[in-house]
């Protein structure tokens, strides 16, 4: 009985010290640690003067981070407005303003330098056309189920901007 004790603590302790690894990404690549689905908490564009919070203070996203190399995002102010005629061909000068001043999305193929730290986004298509074709690096660090990067490049001018992500799955 004493044995079976002291091999199910074994068991537990060795179970929870994997989880804990897994968790601070311990043993794994950049790579392999940013693959996945992950919910935007902030976007931040930092300027000379200023901080700017670009979607607002509770900006909706997504990204997709797929194992062979392709990505997703997708960012949003936390509401956006509605058409008033239900049709978004057919739209307001303040809506399509609002709408295109609130959201932004970009996809292509994404490239990780383990070395130095930082994951390229080699954007094909995106919302702010003056982005597409363009290699985007950002510095990354991953900690537990938290990944912060910092983009060089805005949408607005002169800046960098800190994003930080929470893991979905």
């Amino acid at each position: 009985m004493e044995r079976r004790s002291t091999v199910f603590a074994a068991s537990a302790m060795a179970l929870i010290a994997a989880s804990q690894a897994a968790q601070a990404g311990d043993g794994k690549t950049l790579r392999e640690q940013v693959v996945g689905t992950w919910s935007l908490v902030s976007l931040t564009v930092h300027q000379p003067d200023k901080k700017v919070e670009l979607f607002g203070e509770n900006p909706r996203g997504i990204q997709i981070m797929d194992p062979n190399g392709r990505f997703v995002n997708f960012i949003t102010c936390s509401s956006l407005p509605l058409y008033a005629g239900n049709n978004r061909m057919q739209g307001t000068a303040e809506e399509y303003s609002a709408i295109g001043k609130g959201s932004n999305a970009l996809y292509g193929t994404y490239d990780v330098d383990e070395e130095a730290k930082t994951v390229t986004f080699n954007v094909e298509v995106s919302t702010f056309p003056n982005w597409e074709g363009e290699k985007q690096r950002r510095e990354s660090t991953v900690e537990g189920d938290t990944w912060r990067y910092t983009n060089p490049m805005t949408t607005i001018g002169e800046g960098r901007v800190e994003v930080v992500w929470r893991r979905l799955d």
